[in-house]
C-alpha cells in the first residue's frame, strides 16, 4: 500500500522546477539614476506575478532590460520665461530568451514656479512605468 502511495505521488504529483530569471538593467543616463531602480522593481514584480523567481543562480534564463531613451520636452513656460511643464518619455527594450519587445510611454509633469527638482520627475517616471506595466507582464507571461 505504501508503495502505491509513493508511486502515485511520483507519477501524479511531479513538482516542477523553479523557473529562474536573471535580470540585468542596462542604460546610461546619469541624470536619471533612479530610473534603473524603478524599472528593476517593476520587472521583478512582473516576474513574481508570472510565476518566475528573480534569481541569477544556475540554471536561469537571462532577461535584459535596456533603457534606450529618456527624453523630456518643454511644453509650457512661466511668465518669467522658465520652463514649468515637460513631457517625459521613456523607451525600454526587453529581451527574454529569443523574444524581444520595445515598450514606450510618456507622461507630462510640471515644476511649479519653474524650479528645479526631482520629486515631480520621479512621479512621472513611476506613472510611465505603471502605464506600460501590463504590457511588460504580458511579455513575460508569454514565455
Amino acid at each position: 500500500m505504501q508503495f502505491l502511495i509513493v508511486l502515485f505521488f511520483m507519477i501524479g504529483f511531479s513538482f516542477p522546477t523553479e523557473k529562474r530569471v536573471c535580470i540585468s538593467v542596462k542604460g546610461d543616463f546619469p541624470r536619471e539614476k533612479y530610473i534603473k531602480i524603478i524599472v528593476r522593481k517593476r520587472v521583478e514584480r512582473a516576474l513574481l506575478e508570472s510565476g518566475y523567481k528573480p534569481s541569477c543562480k544556475k540554471p536561469s534564463v537571462p532577461l535584459d532590460v535596456i533603457i534606450k531613451r529618456v527624453e523630456e520636452r518643454p511644453i509650457a513656460y512661466t511668465s518669467k520665461g522658465r520652463i514649468s511643464s515637460y513631457n517625459l518619455s521613456i523607451e525600454l527594450e526587453m529581451v527574454l530568451g529569443d523574444k524581444r519587445e520595445t515598450f514606450t510611454g510618456f507622461a507630462p509633469y510640471r515644476q511649479p514656479t519653474g524650479a528645479v527638482g526631482d520629486l515631480y520627475r520621479k512621479k512621472a517616471v513611476n506613472e510611465i512605468i505603471d502605464k506600460i506595466y501590463l504590457n511588460i507582464l504580458k511579455f513575460i507571461s508569454r514565455r
